[in-house]
């Protein structure tokens, strides 16, 4: 079973990723934050074998574009 379910998270990622683009826009830095970090998380997730929620969670993922930390500190704080 967990074959057949282990792609789902992927393709929920692929979809998501699919309408920011279709909806990207120029003067919106959050949306080009959140698709910039999706490709980021599928490729690592790709890389380790791990899932993409593992790697980043969808609600640090979310806060990250709210807040754009421009510091690892904030970034660090942040993810706590």
């Amino acid at each position: 079973m967990l074959e057949k379910t282990q792609y789902l998270l992927y393709i929920y990622d692929l979809m998501k990723r699919k309408l920011l683009s279709s909806s990207t826009d120029p003067n919106c830095p959050e949306a080009s934050l959140v698709e910039g970090l999706c490709e980021w998380r599928d490729v690592i997730a790709h890389l380790e074998d791990e899932s993409t929620g593992y790697i980043l969670p969808n609600k640090f993922l979310i806060e990250i574009a709210k807040q754009m930390p421009v510091t690892t500190g904030k970034l660090r704080h942040l993810l706590k």
